[in-house]
């Protein structure tokens, strides 16, 4: 039950400190009074790392069943202390779109060698997943790095 208190908790964008407040508590003892809430800190630490290895596990499965091939993009953004942020997503036919990952690249990300070697290495690691030679293509967006990679 921990499990799922934490991922309502991750799923609604909410602080881990709602787990502690006591409307929250008072809510959940309404419904089971013997309910164990955890705390911020087991939600911001032990269960987090256990639904990220559970995410994780689950995407990989989704990536490693046959597909002929999968399209690799890459999109560059900045988050809202204008750090660089790179999302990694595959896509196939059979499959949708499978977030990969977010990578904080920082200044780095400003050259083209940078962003070309990220790429190179992104793809290696997926291909590791999904076996050699099924990246059958790589999008980027336009700006000036990801064209010069």
């Amino acid at each position: 039950m921990e499990m799922r208190i934490a991922n309502f908790v991750y799923e609604s964008g909410s602080a881990f400190r709602i787990v502690e407040l006591p409307s929250f508590t008072f809510m959940m003892n309404g419904a089971n009074p013997v309910l164990t809430i955890p705390s911020a800190k087991k939600v911001g630490d032990e269960l987090l790392t256990a639904s990220f290895e559970q995410h994780t596990e689950k995407k990989y499965l989704v990536l490693q069943k046959d597909h002929a091939f999968v399209a690799v993009a890459f999109d560059g953004w900045s988050n809202l202390k204008r750090e660089e942020m790179i999302n990694v997503v595959a896509s196939s036919p059979n499959m949708g779109v499978v977030h990969i990952k977010m990578i904080a690249v920082g200044f780095d990300s400003q050259t083209g060698k940078y962003i070309d070697r990220l790429m190179i290495r992104e793809i290696g690691e997926l291909e590791d997943v999904i076996g050699p030679g099924k990246v059958a293509s790589c999008t980027t967006d336009n700006a000036g790095n990801m064209e010069k990679a």
